[in-house]
Parts: C-alpha cells; sequence; structure tokens
C-alpha cells in the first residue's frame, strides 16, 4: 500500500558548464590558463528542482603540457570532431578574437 500522498517522480540530475563561468588569460602575465565552473542542475518530470555549483576546473597551459590533446566534442551529438592540443586552443581562441574584433571594425 501507498504512503499517503506518496508520488513516484522520475529525476534526473546532469552535470552541466556553467555558460557564466568559463575564463581564459591568454598569459598576457604568465602562462595562458583555463578555468571552468561546473553546476550540478536536478530536474524532475522536466522541472528544475535543484542547483548546485561543482568543481571548478583549472589548467594552465605550460611549454611542458602544450602538446597535450583532447577531444573536440560536439555538444549535441557527443561526436567528435576532431582533436586539439592545448596550444593549438589558445591559437583557436585568438583567432577568433581577431576575426570578431575585424567583424565589429567593418
Amino acid at each position: 500500500m501507498p504512503k499517503y500522498n506518496e508520488t513516484t517522480e522520475s529525476n534526473t540530475t546532469v552535470t552541466y558548464l556553467t555558460p557564466n563561468d568559463f575564463k581564459i588569460d591568454m598569459g598576457r602575465v604568465g602562462n595562458p590558463t583555463v578555468e571552468v565552473q561546473e553546476a550540478e542542475v536536478t530536474e524532475v518530470d522536466g522541472n528544475r528542482v535543484a542547483y548546485r555549483e561543482g568543481r571548478k576546473l583549472f589548467k594552465e597551459v605550460t611549454p611542458g603540457n602544450g602538446s597535450t590533446t583532447f577531444d573536440v566534442i560536439n555538444e549535441n551529438t557527443g561526436e567528435v570532431i576532431t582533436s586539439l592540443t592545448y596550444a593549438n586552443f589558445r591559437h583557436v581562441l585568438y583567432g577568433m578574437y581577431v576575426h570578431l574584433a575585424t567583424e565589429a571594425d567593418t
């Protein structure tokens, strides 16, 4: 026999990268760094019921680890698109900056 007012709910907890807490220091002083903040979101029947900040992840790009590779993943499909090194990731970001700045100037 169910308890009084008992409901059966399906819940899902997912860890996300928080969109407002992705920091990149291109290394004007010291080595380039990347810092991201995770968040844990719990949903019950499609409704958000809990939000908790998760881990802060930090990586300093140094001459010793610049050749470390990682997968570039499509966030919608999970498909690995290509791979980059830490050093090349920095170049991609700088190239995007130059592209956006040039676009804004025209």
